[in-house]
């Protein structure tokens, strides 16, 4: 691939807590693709907490990553991380969501930190090829900002996957204790949230997504219970849109070793898997619980064709 021809970044976003570790990870099995998880994290979770790479070794001591790093800046220490993740996170504010949807808007100081941004951006992204060899790279760090950035980009062939779940299973998943992460100690990987935070997380990350114009040029709406449902159908379809040859998906999947950053615990997997639809929500979730987010969130519950007492449709 010559440092002329434009980056394949297949961008998953949307909500957290919608299934994209397990797109992450199917994407990533299929010839050709490179999947990081959720790239945007990388200065702080790599670069600044040294948090464990999908590979199950500590970010600094990840071969991929290191290889990466040094093709792409040298060296990077904990304190250049810390910078380089606060001028991001400021880029990342929705008050420059006009600015970097219509260049004309943004106003001399947000465009020379954009213009840095951009050519470290770059720099990373060319890495990721090189070292990996992949021509496509998966990022799924959802964030709409963060993809609204990766479109000012003229050299990245931006490819978004917009994926959408309930927002009373999302609701559900964030207030509920899953599996600790076996690299923290048991910790567990996520803060929970209280059902109304959920909601409003929900509503403000697909809304964002639909609202975006510049997201919308090479577009594809996936919902995470179909996915979930009938893989082989729908990384087929995936697939086809990101430019990639998917192998068989069925409800038994082989994974190989992921360099991923962020993400739940699933990332650590290898081997077999089995897909299937995550459907403990429609049983446990208490009652005022679902009516809350029902009314919080019902004309995208409406817009994304979910029933309202099935998740399936």
């Amino acid at each position: 691939m010559g440092s002329d021809s434009p980056i394949r970044v297949v961008f998953v976003a949307g909500a957290g807590r919608s299934g994209s570790t397990l797109l992450d990870l199917l994407l990533g099995s299929a010839p050709g693709a490179c999947a990081v998880s959720e790239l945007r994290h990388i200065w702080r979770l790599g670069f600044v907490e040294n948090e464990f790479c999908g590979c199950a070794r500590p970010f600094r001591d990840c071969p991929f990553w290191r290889e990466v790093t040094r093709a792409a800046f040298g060296h990077v220490d904990a304190a250049r991380g810390e910078q380089l993740d606060r001028v991001q996170e400021w880029l990342l504010q929705s008050r420059h969501a006009p600015a970097l949807t219509w260049d004309r808007l943004a106003r001399p100081t947000l465009r020379a930190q954009r213009d840095r941004w951009a050519k470290r951006e770059l720099s990373l992204l060319r890495a990721i090829q090189e070292v990996s060899g992949a021509h496509t790279i998966v990022d799924s760090s959802k964030n709409p900002m963060y993809g609204l950035l990766l479109a000012t980009l003229p050299e990245v062939d931006l490819r978004v996957i917009h994926l959408v779940r309930d927002s009373r299973a999302v609701a559900y998943s964030w207030a509920r204790r899953t599996k600790a992460d076996p690299m923290r100690a048991g910790k567990q990987q996520f803060e929970l949230a209280k059902p109304w935070q959920a909601g409003a997380w929900w509503m403000i990350a697909n809304a964002a997504t639909e609202l975006a114009p510049p997201l919308h040029r090479t577009y594809l709406r996936v919902k995470y219970e179909q996915l979930a449902k009938d893989p082989e159908r729908e990384m087929a379809r995936i697939a086809a849109f990101a430019g990639l040859k998917a192998r068989a998906a069925s409800e038994r999947v082989n994974l190989g070793v992921h360099h991923s950053i962020g993400g739940n615990p699933m990332r650590y997997e290898q081997g077999e898997i089995r897909v299937k639809p995550d459907t403990e929500w429609r049983k446990a979730m208490p009652g005022g619980d679902r009516r809350l987010i029902t009314a919080m969130t019902w004309p995208l519950l409406l817009k994304y064709a979910y029933l309202w007492r099935s998740s399936t449709a």
